[in-house]
């Protein structure tokens, strides 16, 4: 059916080729579908058995703005071969990637990227898909390094066509209706048109805001909006891109976007404020608050035994008259004002926001002391659940857990863990059995899910409706928008100025340099071992800490050990030991050098090479001897040219820009391979030089090597090496001799 449908194309009505059955043919990877309607619906790999299966996106929802051609918003559900374009892309995408907790996500966000591609296409009057070249694609792309997408889609103009003002941004839900008033697919023009608008009141004189030359994106978020576009031409059966949008997105990306850099470390400060307010709320503060829920859930129990109506007005009164509630409020740093907050976490204060500063200060203490990431502890699938914790041996304190590790792996693990973390588990494993217990009450039998499935990282609204609900909120370690779910935590440990608190993987750094530190030179297999890594190299990413970078100067200066002070020393001694060798060899170049342009005999393609340099010299300028020698070394000198030594001569290409005319040079790699250096290889090499003392040298080789020979077994692997070894001494040997006009010796 599909190869006949690909085959007669032509004959077929525009009609019935974009019909969402024909499309849904071409769909292979089970993951996607579009009905009759517009909506798309996406497979979730995420889903749980008590969640919907399927995320959907309703096309009649968008909408293009107004432009040159259409005066009037058109809806993206009537563009149909941009929406099959993206479809049949967002299939080759799903086809090709393996089946993971994070793909679902992956693929929304492509399709929202898609939809703001051709967004920016059509404010720029290019409606159809066979109109888009790479030229308007790359045009995109550099305002999107400059603006990101409010740049690209051109907002702040078209706020002002759409006569938005001040008043607009305080309205009750003023996101939606601004998004709406704009046709974008854009989520956050709220908050950047009010950045613009401060921006504008606060303006300096002095400053030129209209600069968009400096770049601020980083290379890896470029990358990942290059790389939605390209899906529109990985779209099959003749619907997407006739040319790819970004051949090379990676090497664009570099150029556009802010150069790559690693997960910043925290200060010894920082990691020590996090540590210690992570540490009072799970042993000082989590057994009150523990009591205090468990008298909600008492009440809550004996309303719905009672049936009872007023579920929810109870509760404000049990926390009022609480005695748990006033001792933890003395440990608190804010009262519970409410039951749940209904603004920013951070504003209001309220029983929830307590549970999820617990929750927050046990994902600190659990990803910090077990280097794990962040979809490793709290992710609703993959993340911890309950009964993850394993008791090996309570006297002897011997615990175990299973972690999934996501990126190699990608199963549970079993690793060993410390008392800490064992607490901060059992204190999870007790919030999620009080919310049992308000299932069990409320819900029938078979909607209760099992006590081994439940995420350790997740919580109940609270309400004066329906007091604790039972729909389950998934926690998710921040410090900003308006769940804020670590607000509490980060702003008691780190105040108001370091809110917004940055990604999770701080804490997997933290871990590494903490171990290397901890245990002098420890072992990098071990490390490896617990961060789930195949590769070696891997690791050696998490344990840089140059002494140069700031914020990482922390841990290997202010605590100063024996070690540190060996480390320093050996840093300083190599320093040391680097000069004294570049004056040394500065020296040695500047002998050779002299002493090719004394006459003395050479050979080597440096020596014809110093000879030539010389010449040119001569023919431009007017030296005396010894000035024109001068001015062959500083030449060479200035080009990188450095001696390296080897049996059968010196290497003298150093850091010189032109390492392609170095025989050992690959084309494949774009490197330089010195370790193949050899009389044969070097031969006519530009960098090569040698003379009747490096002869000396071989021969010396060649009768050491004759004479473990004599001892050797003659018809062992070794004995066979050591006679080819030997040929090609006496070839070099013979080779050298000849270049340099010496008699051969026996």
């Amino acid at each position: 059916m599909i190869v006949k449908l690909k085959n007669s194309q032509h004959k077929i009505s525009r009609s019935e080729r974009f019909a969402p059955s024909t499309i849904n043919m071409l769909l292979t990877s089970g993951f996607l579908s579009i009905s009759d309607e517009s909506v798309i619906s996406l497979k979730r790999s995420d889903a749980r058995r008590e969640e919907e299966k399927f995320v959907t996106f309703d096309l009649n929802n968008y909408f293009m703005p107004p432009n040159a051609l259409f005066p009037e918003p058109v809806a993206l559900s009537t563009r149909h071969d941009i929406v099959a374009a993206m479809l049949l892309g967002l299939d080759n995408f799903i086809s090709r990637t393996r089946d993971s907790h994070t793909r679902t996500r992956r693929v929304s966000v492509h399709l929202i990227e898609i939809v703001m591609f051709y967004e920016a296409m059509w404010v720029r009057n290019v409606i159809v898909i066979e109109s888009m070249t790479p030229l308007q694609f790359l045009a995109i792309a550099n305002e999107l390094a400059v603006g990101g997408w409010p740049e690209a889609l051109m907002l702040n103009n078209r706020a002002r066509r759409a006569g938005i003002r001040e008043k607009d941004f305080e309205k009750q839900y003023a996101g939606r209706e601004i998004k709406a008033r704009l046709c974008t697919a854009y989520s956050h023009c709220l908050e950047y048109l009010k950045a613009q608008y401060l921006r504008y009141c606060n303006v300096d004189p002095l400053v030129d805001t209209s600069d968009t030359s400096i770049r601020k994106y980083s290379a890896s978020r470029i990358r990942s909006w290059l790389a939605s576009a390209n899906l529109l031409y990985d779209a099959q059966h003749g619907y997407g891109l006739k040319d790819c949008p970004f051949p090379d997105a990676y090497a664009l990306s570099r150029t556009l976007g802010l150069p790559e850099a690693r997960t910043r470390n925290l200060s010894i400060g920082e990691a020590g404020k996090i540590f210690r307010v992570s540490m009072i709320w799970v042993y000082e503060r989590a057994p009150l608050l523990l009591a205090l829920l468990e008298e909600m859930v008492v009440e809550v129990e004996a309303a719905v035994k009672h049936r009872k109506s007023d579920i929810g007005e109870r509760l404000p009164t049990v926390l009022q008259n609480s005695e748990n509630r006033r001792d933890l409020e003395n440990l608190l740093p804010f009262e519970l004002r409410s039951l749940d907050a209904t603004t920013h976490g951070y504003i209001q204060h309220s029983v929830r926001s307590a549970i999820t500063g617990l929750m927050a200060a046990c994902f600190v203490l659990l990803a910090f002391m077990n280097a794990r990431r962040k979809s490793e502890v709290s992710h609703k699938m993959v993340g911890l659940m309950c009964g993850s914790l394993t008791v090996r041996s309570e006297a002897l304190r011997i615990y175990e857990v299973k972690f999934y590790v996501a990126k190699t792996y990608r199963q549970r693990m079993p690793f060993y863990v410390n008392e800490t973390t064992c607490d901060a588990i059992r204190t999870l494993e007790e919030i999620q059995a009080l919310f049992t217990r308000i299932d069990k009450a409320r819900l029938p039998a078979n909607e209760i899910t099992p006590f081994d499935e439940i995420p350790l990282f997740s919580y109940r609204r609270l309400s004066v409706a329906e007091g604790i609900g039972t729909e389950r909120i998934w926690f998710d370690f921040h410090s900003y928008g308006r769940q804020g779910d670590a607000a509490s935590l980060v702003r008691e440990a780190l105040g108001t100025a370091t809110l917004s608190f940055g990604t999770t993987h701080i804490f997997r750094r933290m871990y590494a340099l903490i171990f290397f530190y901890r245990y002098e030179n420890a072992d990098i297999v071990a490390i490896a071992r617990q961060f789930g890594h195949v590769d070696l190299k891997s690791i050696l990413v998490y344990l840089t800490d140059p002494a140069s970078r700031a914020d990482i100067e922390s841990i290997f200066r202010t605590i100063p050990t024996e070690t540190d002070d060996r480390r320093r020393a050996y840093m300083e001694e190599m320093a040391d030991l680097e000069k004294e060798i570049r004056q040394v060899g500065d020296q040695k170049l500047g002998e050779e050098v002299f002493a090719i342009l004394a006459g003395e005999p050479y050979a080597g393609g440096y020596a014809r090479y110093v000879r030539k340099l010389h010449a040119r010299f001569a023919q431009v300028l007017s030296f005396a001897k010894s000035s024109a020698s001068d001015a062959v070394y500083n030449a060479v000198k200035q080009r990188g040219h450095f001696p390296r030594p080897y049996s059968h001569g010196e290497c003298m290409l150093g850091t010189a820009t032109n390492q392609k005319a170095a025989r050992c040079y690959s084309i494949e790699d774009g490197h330089v391979h010195q370790e193949k250096a050899n009389a044969t290889t070097c031969a006519n090499c530009r960098f090569h030089l040698t003379k009747a003392a490096y002869v000396e040298n071989l021969e010396f080789e060649r009768e050491q090597l004759s004479a473990s020979m004599n001892s050797a077994d003659p018809n062992s692997f070794e004995t066979a090496r050591r006679r080819r070894e030997l040929k090609s001494l006496d070839e070099a040997i013979a080779s050298l001799r000849s270049r340099l006009g010496m008699s051969y010796a026996q």
